[in-house]
């Protein structure tokens, strides 16, 4: 495998923050999941409502 060059300088950077990056990861992975998990047919009437007023 090749070795991508200056990783090891920026995960020193990186780690001290790693935490807070992990937390905020997290954050936008739920809000992510939740808007998946949300019923089409509702976002498909709302997306399509909008084309249509854009239309006009």
């Amino acid at each position: 495998m090749r070795e991508i060059e200056g990783i090891e300088e920026a995960m020193g950077v990186l780690k001290p923050h790693w935490g807070e990056i992990e937390e905020d990861f997290h954050r936008h992975n739920a809000r992510f999941l939740a808007l998946a998990a949300t019923d089409h047919d509702v976002i498909g009437r709302v997306l399509r409502s909008h084309l249509v007023v854009e239309i006009f």
